[in-house]
């Protein structure tokens, strides 16, 4: 039976849609006194209106945030059509490790068929197209940032979250009103009298806090002119220069350094903003731009679309402001609609973001595509690094089908020249590290794939240095659709960036021996997604094919694939399959209501079979199809097969594909031993288990049949698709702990390699002990253990558990979000936890809980996202604040019993014991079902210590010193 996820959608998301409009008030929980930062997307009405009558900040047009006092939100109301959510942290990730390489190429223009392409259209290189990078900022300097292919300015504007270094200049006092030559002075200061965020910044890195002088030379140009030098005088020209976007002007804060300084200026205003140039370690964001439209760095590299323009948005510049230094939905969105804005074409973020809730990420979904819509933009993210792990892309719900997500590929050729690795195979591999999917849709996974490692950036010191990970994939994509979008404007053709993003798409030759859910349609092809974007503006194709899949359940999430499992449904299945055509927007709507598409089926596997040929419109149509494990050919506890469901137009050209995956995971009722994993350079293999309710932990055993165990790692990915933790490799022994029932995976990588293949095998058991003895007493000498479980020994250690500070209890039905108000009276360190006290008649429960840290007056200081629990800090600063905790759960099922409709939650304070800190221990070892008594030492002066309860904890003899806590104890002193 398929994973399924039965409800996930809660109150902190509010839409209107097909309904009356309503007060903020009634769709958020909004409390008196403080503040909030809210999102509303969708049909805005005169929601900005209202808040300028409320006086309340306000930024964006298609998505708005709004900020200040949450009585005067709270009477916004929200128009029909409007979704709406208070702004929500989210954890941005990138910057993987650079390695320097002197031999760095640039293949991806071979992998995409650029070559020949340009050869007969060498003018379609990105010209007439601008791109954007979101990302740690871009210098000015740079050669490869100067100019296009063309002759044109490379670098036109630069954008940032940060208001830090802003003034706004008057006239000054010589001057008239009929005669402004000078705007100013004024004094810049890098250290703020603020309450959050930094106090100083250092943008000249010279450790001092420094003072400029700051005037605007309003009859030569509006030249701004800066103290640079720190003498109290302006020394024209050198400490003077242009607004940027309309000069390309720069200076330096530090010449040495190179520390660029550049500026925004609004002569109606007199604003002018100081930007802070880029310092030590903000190279990613240059690799992402080298990499997408570099032109002639270094005198000999080009990026993907050397004519495209570029603009970029510093989504990591220091702030005064803290609200502005958090990475939130709110800061990625404001970002993508300044780049609409300002006229980017295609857009990149080359950040992975984990989103807190399943709601928020379909949140951020709709305004993603409204905003690409309105301002149509390509947008490309990177796929993540979180492989090899099957649906470690687990935020996939953000990204709706008019945008790219791009894995990370590299050919045989790319590894071998610039990594110096050799043994890929000759197609070339999704790398070990680039996210896979399926992610809860049964489907979802990276778009496309690009080339990972394509092009070289530099920086003062450490000359050019190679760029990978699915942040130099993504990059790639983006260049490739700048490309087409050149093309199709030299054709005269008109763009539209969804049909670019289908295109892209179904350009994409896959690379054999990789599934769909690794590697998306596959690497795209210029000269096909040329051919396919025009037969979709003609209205001869669909742009898209709109595919839903019901299965036995009724599942709230649309399915766009199969995930099935042998441990819950180990005969046939069946599903129907929904289609529905998606014309492109600029095709008539006369034209689109003719449109109807024959198409020939075909199924990638004999365990998958159903209809030849199938007939898409835009209305719906069904097939049914049937996944047979039986006739999986020989297979293996443990492997996972693959299969698709592949649609055809009449020119044999790939429209859409179903993916179907059949995980055969091994029942850990019985120990698991693997057959001989063969695994080559850059690759990732896994194995599959299904661990039963009650298992604390798996004792994990590695023989290292042949190769280096410190180029192998072996990860242990948890039922949600994140990594439960690491095993030692080579014949040692490692436990894991476990906390919930479900699929897991063993996925070993190898770091580079050669054509050497290594070899490995695994052997896994379970740990299910039950304490015997109701409680444990000062005087006790021993412990007493029954095994449920297989023959294990090591170290048992008794310590002592936090002290319980407060339990809050709350009820909840399974789809809404509970919510604790947690006054933060006490200073000291905290750990939160979170449980719900019933057993669930379903396979288990997912929980997922942000808390929102407060000062006392009302501020928002941090937030922590947990599961189980989560430490905190309450200082000077949170101390007399308060921690709102939201939690909601997603129950899956094994299709067997209903779900109950409500959980009760829990919540406590508890108190942070030292983790070193042991009572007693003792060595154990006990047999497959039998009891065992281990025979307690206690550390000297710990038998008179008084605690509440204390934990009961293994860790093995061999290997690494992972323990497991087994279970607790009433601790009883007499």
């Amino acid at each position: 039976m398929r994973l399924a996820l039965l409800t996930f959608m809660t109150s902190v998301l509010y839409s209107c849609h097909d309904s009356p409009s309503r007060p903020v008030a009634q769709a958020l929980d909004l409390r008196p006194g403080e503040s909030s930062r809210v999102i509303i997307v969708g049909d805005q009405g005169d929601v900005k209106d209202q808040a300028d009558d409320l006086g309340l900040d306000h930024d964006g047009d298609e998505v708005v945030i709004i900020e200040g006092p949450n009585e005067d939100i709270g009477q916004i109301d929200l128009p029909p059509g409007a979704s709406v959510i208070k702004d929500e942290p989210v954890e941005a990730v990138e910057r993987e490790a650079f390695t320097v390489d002197e031999q760095a190429m640039f293949i991806a223009k071979k992998d995409f068929g650029l070559l020949p392409f340009w050869q007969q259209h060498p003018h379609s290189d990105g010209r007439g197209v601008v791109v954007g990078v979101i990302d740690d900022g871009i210098s000015p300097f740079h050669g490869g940032f100067r100019e296009t292919s063309d002759g044109k300015r490379k670098y036109i504007k630069h954008g940032s979250r940060s208001s830090a270094f802003t003034l706004t200049l008057k006239p000054s006092d010589d001057d008239d009103d009929d005669d402004i030559k000078v705007k100013g002075p004024a004094t810049l200061k890098e250290e703020q009298d603020t309450d959050s965020g930094l106090r100083w910044i250092d943008v000249n890195g010279n450790g001092a806090r420094d003072e400029y002088v700051v005037e605007v030379l309003a009859d030569r140009e509006n030249m701004v002119c800066i103290d640079i030098s720190l003498n109290g005088a302006i020394e024209e020209p050198n400490e003077c220069l242009r607004d940027f976007a309309s000069s390309g002007d720069f200076l330096y804060w530090d010449t040495d350094k190179k520390i660029n300084l550049m500026v925004d200026y609004d002569p109606g205003t007199g604003r002018v903003q100081f930007h802070q140039g880029e310092s030590a370690g903000d190279s990613h964001g240059e690799g992402v731009a080298s990499v997408m439209a570099g032109h002639r760095i270094g005198s000999q590299f080009s990026g993907v679309a050397p004519g495209a323009q570029i603009l970029d948005y510093d989504i990591s510049a220091q702030v005064f402001k803290a609200e502005e230094g958090i990475y939130s939905i709110g800061t990625f969105l404001k970002a993508l609609e300044w780049m609409g804005k300002n006229g980017a074409d295609v857009a990149n973020i080359s950040y992975s973001l984990y989103f807190l809730s399943p709601e928020s990420q379909l949140f951020m979904s709709e305004a993603i595509d409204r905003i690409v819509t309105r301002y149509n933009m390509v947008v490309s993210f990177s796929a993540g690094n979180n492989g090899p792990g099957l649906g470690s892309m687990n935020r996939a719900l953000i990204y709706p089908r008019s945008v790219l997500a791009t894995g990370a590929f590299s050919s045989k050729e790319l590894a071998e020249n610039v990594h110096g690795i050799t043994g890929l195979p000759e197609q070339g591999r999704v790398i070990r590290y680039s996210s896979r999917g399926p992610a809860v849709d049964g489907g979802s996974g990276p778009h496309v794939i690009a080339p990972l490692s394509s092009i070289t950036h530099s920086t003062k010191g450490s000359g050019f240095r190679g760029f990978s990970g699915t942040s130099s994939a993504s990059p790639a994509a983006a260049g490739f659709a700048a490309v087409l979008i050149s093309h199709v404007k030299k054709l005269g053709l008109e763009f539209d960036a969804s049909s670019i993003v289908a295109a892209v798409r179904q350009s994409a030759r896959p690379i054999a021996d990789s599934p769909f859910v690794e590697q998306g349609y596959g690497l795209p092809q210029i000269d096909e997604a040329v051919e396919i974007y025009k037969g979709m503006i003609q209205g001869r194709r669909f742009k898209n094919i709109q595919v839903r899949l019901s299965g036995a359940e009724t599942l709230s999430i649309a399915q766009t694939g199969s995930l099935s499992f042998r441990s819950r449904q180990p005969g046939m299945e069946e599903f129907r399959i929904r289609l529905r055509g998606e014309a492109s927007s600029l095709v008539s709507d006369d034209q689109q209501a003719e449109m109807l598409m024959p198409l020939t089926v075909e199924y990638s596997e004999p365990w998958i079979t159903g209809p030849g040929r199938a007939l898409v419109s835009l209305g719906s149509s069904y097939q049914y199809i049937l996944v047979d494990p039986s006739q999986i050919p020989s297979p293996q506890p443990g492997h996972e097969y693959f299969g698709e469901v592949i649609y055809r137009a009449a020119d044999g050209r790939v429209v859409t594909k179903v993916p179907v995956t059949y995980i055969w995971d091994h029942d850990l009722r019985e120990s698991y031993q693997s057959d001989v994993m063969t695994i080559g350079s850059e690759e990732g293999v896994r194995r599959h288990l299904y661990i039963p309710s009650g298992v604390q932990g798996l004792v994990v055993r590695t023989d290292l049949l042949e190769g280096d165990r410190d180029r192998l790692g072996l990860t242990v990915y948890n039922p949600e698709g994140l990594r439960a933790g690491s095993v030692a490799m080579g014949g040692d022994t490692s436990f894991i702990s476990v906390d919930q029932a479900g699929w897991y995976q063993l996925a070993v990588s190898r770091y580079g390699g050669t054509i050497r293949p290594y070899k490995l095998q695994i052997e896994v058991e379970t740990v299910d002990l039950v304490l015997v003895n109701p409680a444990l007493t000062n005087g006790d000498k021993s412990i007493w253990l029954k095994n449920q479980g297989h023959d294990l020994r090591g170290r048992l250690e008794v310590r002592p558990l936090p002290k319980v500070v407060e339990s809050f209890y709350n009820r909840a039905p399974i789809h809404d979000k509970v919510h604790f108000h947690l006054p933060l009276d006490e200073s000291g360190q905290f750990r939160l936890r979170v449980a719900t006290l019933e057993t669930s008649l379903s396979s288990y429960v997912r929980r997922h809980c942000n808390a929102y840290i407060y000062d006392k007056f009302g501020q928002f200081l941090d937030f922590k996202y947990f599961s189980s629990s989560r430490v905190i800090d309450v200082d000077e600063t949170s101390q007399g604040g308060v921690a709102e905790v939201y939690c909601s759960s997603f129950e899956y099922t094994d299709g067997m019993e209903e779900a109950q409709d409500s959980l009760l939650w829990w919540l406590r304070r508890e108190t942070v014991p030292a983790t070193d800190k042991v009572l007693a221990s003792g060595n154990f070892q006990v047999d497959e079902l039998e009891r065992s008594q281990v025979s307690l030492l206690w550390e000297e002066g710990q038998s008179e210590e008084i605690f509440d309860e204390v934990g009961i904890y293994i860790t093995p003899h061999q290997g690494r010193p992972e323990s497991i806590q087994i279970g607790t104890l009433p601790y009883l002193f007499y």
